[in-house]
């Protein structure tokens, strides 16, 4: 070892070299590329899914009212007559939204309380 290397400082990986390193070991194994697969394929649904689908999610017809599924309507309509597969893939745009909104709320919250509980024996312990 020179001292040139010994005396240069490390450099850190940058979030996006981390990222896909997470990504390859995942990536890696069969149970992973399948999880990681089909995450990717719902989130794509639920960003592209304004751009391609059928029907208003608001669209009523008193003639579609609890059709079965066919050819025009996939997954069938519901009680109001409304397409099923529509309301479907622009739900996961919501659902999107929500976890995106309640993950970091529950990893703050969770941090707090496991802090909390770590710095201070009683009460905390027992939740």
């Amino acid at each position: 070892m020179s001292v040139e290397t010994a005396t240069r400082p490390l450099r850190r990986a940058s979030f996006l070299g981390r990222t896909a390193g997470v990504i390859r070991e995942m990536a890696s194994r069969p149970s992973g590329l399948i999880g990681l697969l089909l995450v990717t394929l719902h989130v794509t649904l639920a960003l592209l899914a304004p751009f391609f689908v059928p029907y208003d999610y608001k669209e009523v017809s008193s003639q579609l009212m609890l059709k079965a599924p066919s050819a025009a309507h996939w997954f069938g309509t519901d009680h109001l007559g409304r397409d099923v597969f529509t309301r479907t893939l622009l739900g996961g745009r919501d659902a999107l939204m929500v976890t995106s909104i309640a993950t970091p709320i529950a990893v703050i919250w969770g941090g707090f309380l496991g802090s909390s509980s770590a710095s201070s024996a009683g009460a905390w312990t027992t939740l």
